[in-house]
């Protein structure tokens, strides 16, 4: 058995589809643009459903779009993983130890 997230942080896109943060965290970070990815869930209007919101900041003197950045990750992850929205961020809320702090990012 392999624990890799908390249940309560996994997104349902819809269609019975489960996808792990960390999964989509990881393929951004490959991106040579991206300094830091977070992949927090957001409640919907439907109780069983939340979509995903992905915040990101990037490197200093880098700039990438949200459609490149969509792009990378339909070459690196299943069609249902893909981020559906990106939001781009100068830095990313963290803690006093510096863990990203994903439900101020909700």
């Amino acid at each position: 058995m392999f624990i890799v997230d908390r249940k309560k942080d996994l997104i349902k896109p819809g269609g019975g589809f489960q996808v792990w943060p960390r999964e989509v965290e990881e393929a951004l970070a490959t991106h040579p643009a991206v300094a830091e990815s977070e992949s927090p869930a957001r409640p919907t209007r439907r109780k069983a459903r939340s979509s995903s919101r992905r915040g990101s900041s990037s490197r200093a003197g880098q700039q990438v779009s949200e459609r490149e950045l969509r792009d990378y990750c339909r070459e690196r992850l299943a069609p249902f993983k893909v981020p559906s929205e990106i939001a781009f961020r100068d830095d990313l809320p963290k803690t006093m130890v510096g863990k990203v702090l994903r439900r101020a990012l909700r």
